[in-house]
């Protein structure tokens, strides 16, 4: 019986089971752990997207990011039927009464000149970072992981289309209000050039050539 080898074998076999073996973060946590990382690659991408983007601040460039994202990692640790997944790729999420972070990120990316491209753009850079960056922190692909990668996918999606409407929603108020304005300011001249008119062409004492 050898018992020299033996106890190295078995303790370097021991480590390396314990490293395949390890219990794999959650997506949640991760986000959570992981936060300031996800933050740094959303503020990196946005300043590629917008050309005055270098007068905006670091604050501003996160902006809503970091609750965008607690609303995600909260959704992922929540109970949810098939049908509500369903539900919510569809767009069919339960309406909230106050505004959600997404809905007021996307107000401020519209005063900020953003296009709806952009604010789109930067959604998807933030589903690659956060599935790229949890992708590196991964050992073994289980079906817990690829339900929290079905769960943040909706998510996503969900912010994505609350921001969306949102902003088509502003979008389409700033230019009712706009041909509101013009049509109130193009009335008021014509409203008066008609009425001279009419008096012009009610008074006997005119001559044809002046009432023309």
């Amino acid at each position: 019986m050898v018992s020299g080898p033996l106890p190295v074998v078995f303790f370097a076999t021991w480590r390396l089971n314990r490293h395949t073996e390890r219990t794999p973060m959650r997506l949640s946590k991760f986000i959570l752990s992981n936060m300031e990382a996800i933050l740094q690659e959303w503020e990196d991408f946005a300043k590629t997207i917008h050309a005055t983007i270098h007068l905006m601040t670091a604050r501003e460039l996160r902006d809503h990011a970091e609750a965008m994202l607690k609303v995600v990692a909260a959704d992922l640790d929540t109970y949810q039927a098939r049908q509500e997944g369903i539900d919510k790729s569809q767009g069919l999420a339960p309406v909230v009464a106050a505004d959600t972070p997404a809905e007021i990120h996307a107000v401020d990316r519209l005063s900020s000149g953003f296009t709806i491209e952009q604010l789109t753009a930067e959604y998807r850079a933030l589903r690659a970072s956060v599935l790229r960056l949890w992708q590196d922190d991964i050992v073994n692909i289980t079906a817990g992981e690829i339900r929290d990668m079905v769960r943040f996918n909706e998510a996503i999606d969900q912010s994505l289309a609350e921001s969306v409407a949102r902003y088509s929603e502003m979008h389409r108020d700033s230019q009712n209000l706009f041909m509101a304005i013009l049509g109130h300011d193009v009335r008021s001249p014509l409203g008066a050039i008609s009425m001279g008119a009419q008096i012009l062409s009610s008074n006997t004492n005119l001559t044809p050539n002046a009432v023309k």
